[in-house]
């Protein structure tokens, strides 16, 4: 079991800072401190010793609670911790890096105990650490400190040698009593500096007496260290390290090569029955692919034969479907201009027949004219004769009447006849116009127009017969009615009533010569 030195009484003293706690020791892997700290109540302790091979060495031989790492540039970064103790700042070649990779890995509520050997100690009472590689006294170790930490209080760690003096039988607990009079000086040296730097102001002791137990002490046999010695001791045993790590970094490296070189083997044999095996992929690949390229090409120009058939069926169903329009529409046409040509005719008889009716009209006025004219020679002679005769004569007009009343019914069915076809006609020049703008489509709404044309022209004439009628039977039912009354001059009104149906007749007469 390793002896105590002085940095016990440091782990007794902070003991507060670090219960439950982590506790990030830099110094010693080898003197116990880090079980220590366990033993007063550390949850864990993360150590950086600054020796690597006696890192190497106890990290080994630690319980779980316990990592120990050497203390290089390489070191991993850690963090969270509540506690960093330094055992000996003048031990580490760059105190301010040190210090500031300390800083960053503890907690915001964590604190700093940072010691520093006061080597101008003249007597101590236990062993320092071995060799010290910097200048740093009180005044520069709160510097250091000080650029780090916000919050930073000086300590001393001076021996107290003596003896205790207590009674056995006491009724009470003793209040302890310090007597330092036998010191010429008031107090011994400080063996060592502590810096307590923290974020945050700390409360700890003010002065507190912290009793080893003796046969556990490791006494100093020495009044001093020489430094020029101790940095020397420091160089070697730091070459040394160095040495070993190089030589156990140049093992590791070796053993790396060849696992290196036996996994190279292992995948070069590997690479080549992989390429063997892409080959036959890639032989096959293009086989595939020129046999996919031979389908292709056929599909292609079998899509293409199809195609060219399709084109030529649906040219040849157009053209016999455009053939087939075109005959239905000039047998349309040809149908139109027929019915066109048929009521032509038709209309030219109709003409003809009213011609011939006209004549007809003439001659029966004409006649009458005559008799107009030997009926006034003899009305002198027999006039009541002559009223007989008369009589007879507008019974005979009586029937004409009745039959010019007949033919007026039969021409106004005529009428509504024409009326209708004309009205059939202007639907279908209408449909017509809608239709694509052909030439055989031109040709049919010029046929039916010249229809429509003829047809109003016939509902015209119609009209005109119809009217002529209807005003020739208005005078002769007067003329009935005058020749029912007694008259005193029945020749002169016979005589009125001939002039009127021939006024009537003209007009009949210059109707027909303008729809002829």
């Amino acid at each position: 079991m390793a002896k105590l030195n002085s940095a016990a009484a440091l782990v007794a003293y902070a003991e507060p800072l670090f219960q439950e706690g982590r506790v990030l020791l830099v110094g010693n892997s080898a003197n116990g401190l880090a079980a220590l700290f366990i033993e007063r109540g550390a949850a864990s302790v993360h150590v950086w010793d600054p020796d690597p091979t006696r890192a190497l060495g106890t990290a080994r031989s630690n319980s779980s609670e316990i990592v120990v790492e050497a203390l290089t540039e390489r070191t991993p970064r850690a963090a969270g911790f509540d506690l960093l103790f330094i055992e000996d700042l003048k031990s580490i070649r760059d105190p301010g890096e040190l210090l500031r990779r300390g800083k960053r890995s503890l907690a915001r509520r964590g604190v700093a105990l940072i010691v520093c050997d006061n080597v101008d100690a003249e007597a101590r009472l236990s062993a320092s650490v071995a060799g010290t590689s910097s200048d740093l006294d009180y005044y520069s170790l709160y510097d250091s400190v000080a650029d780090e930490f916000p919050v930073v209080r000086m300590l001393g760690q001076a021996p107290f040698v003596g003896y205790a003096v207590a009674d056995f039988a006491v009724d009470e607990a003793p209040v302890p009593s310090v007597d330092t009079s036998l010191l010429k000086a008031g107090a011994e040296q400080p063996e060592a500096f502590v810096a307590l730097a923290s974020f945050e102001p700390v409360k700890l002791e003010a002065f507190s007496l912290i009793q080893l137990p003796l046969s556990e002490l490791d006494v100093a046999r020495t009044t001093g260290v020489n430094p020029s010695q101790a940095a020397l001791q420091l160089q070697l045993s730091e070459e040394r390290a160095q040495r070993e790590v190089a030589f156990q970094k140049a093992t590791e490296e070796l053993a790396r090569a060849k696992a290196d070189l036996t996994s190279a083997r292992e995948n070069a044999s590997t690479l080549q029955k992989q390429n063997e095996r892409v080959g036959a992929e890639l032989a096959e690949a293009r086989s595939v692919a020129e046999n996919a390229k031979t389908e292709t090409r056929s599909l292609a120009e079998k899509a293409q034969i199809e195609t060219r058939t399709a084109v030529e069926r649906a040219q040849i169903e157009t053209r016999t479907a455009v053939e087939k329009a075109q005959v239905e529409m000039r047998t349309a046409v040809e149908k139109t201009q027929v019915e066109a040509r048929s009521m032509a005719e038709k209309s030219r008889a109709e003409g003809e027949q009213r011609a011939i009716r006209l004549s007809e009209l003439e001659a029966v006025l004409a006649t009458q004219a005559q008799r107009l004219a030997v009926f006034e020679q003899v009305k002198e002679i027999d006039a009541s004769g002559e009223i007989s005769r008369f009589e007879e004569q507008l019974r005979t007009q009586s029937g004409e009447l009745q039959r010019l009343e007949a033919a007026l019914s039969g021409m106004r069915t005529v009428g509504r006849g024409l009326a209708l076809e004309l009205e059939i006609l202007h639907q279908s020049a209408a449909k017509t116009e809608t239709q694509s703008a052909s030439p055989e489509a031109e040709v049919e709404h010029t046929v039916l127009k010249l229809k429509l044309a003829e047809a109003e022209k016939q509902a015209a004439v119609r009209e005109a017969d119809h009217q002529v009628l209807l005003w020739t039977i208005e005078r002769l039912e007067e003329k009935l009615g005058l020749g029912s009354a007694v008259s005193d001059d029945p020749a002169r009104e016979a005589a009125g009533a001939l002039k009127q149906r021939q006024s009537v007749l003209g007009h009949q007469l210059k109707v027909e010569s303008r729809t002829s």
